[in-house]
């Protein structure tokens, strides 16, 4: 910076200029007015209502899309989990759902006041979390037994709807009857 040196200007503390700069980025957000056609609200994003559409050539289309499996099954059990939690309260709270609660929290609240065109791919890292609490809440609901069968059956059938979904996420062609056919919501033509 052109005052990289002078001994005459001091320097900020880290947390002023850590507080300056987010102040900055949001107040940059807020004043992005541009829509997009496969923009989407924070709100709809757990359920994946809204892909992106990236490219299309003849019968072929590129998309970013979720597994709807796991997306799905992981936005279950956070509402699961937010249930419980509200029925046992935060004193009582299992630490581990505090802490993938609050990651996922963290993630999510920085969205909700943000007016600009968003999209699905800002909810990646809370994703994480989300899986993280569905592996736990079927942990915690079944024996170990239990628990392996269930995993290993989701992580199946998780590998087979990835391979009916892959000719949208890697563009290859589809017949429009097979398109159709991978269209579940109107939000993701």
């Amino acid at each position: 910076n052109q005052y990289a040196g002078d001994g005459a200007v001091k320097s900020l503390p880290k947390i002023t200029k850590f507080l300056e700069l987010n102040v900055q980025m949001y107040q940059s957000n807020q004043r992005l007015t541009a829509t997009h056609p496969y923009g989407s609200a924070w709100y709809t994003w757990p359920l994946m209502i809204r892909p992106i559409f990236y490219w299309v050539r003849d019968s072929a289309r590129i998309y970013l899309i979720g597994n709807p499996l796991v997306w799905w099954a992981s936005t279950a059990a956070m509402l699961a989990l937010t249930g419980a939690l509200a029925l046992v309260g935060l004193r009582q709270a299992d630490r581990t759902v505090l802490l993938l609660m609050g990651a996922w929290l963290m993630n999510m609240l920085p969205f909700v006041g943000i007016t600009r065109v968003m999209f699905l791919y800002h909810y990646m890292i809370a994703m994480v979390f989300a899986v993280l609490m569905l592996t736990y809440v079927i942990e915690k609901t079944y024996n170990e037994r239990q628990t392996k069968i269930i995993l290993t059956g989701l992580v199946l059938v998780s590998a087979a709807s990835f391979l009916y979904f892959s000719p949208l996420t890697y563009g290859l062609s589809l017949s429009p009857a097979e398109y159709e056919k991978r269209v579940w919501l109107p939000g993701w033509k």
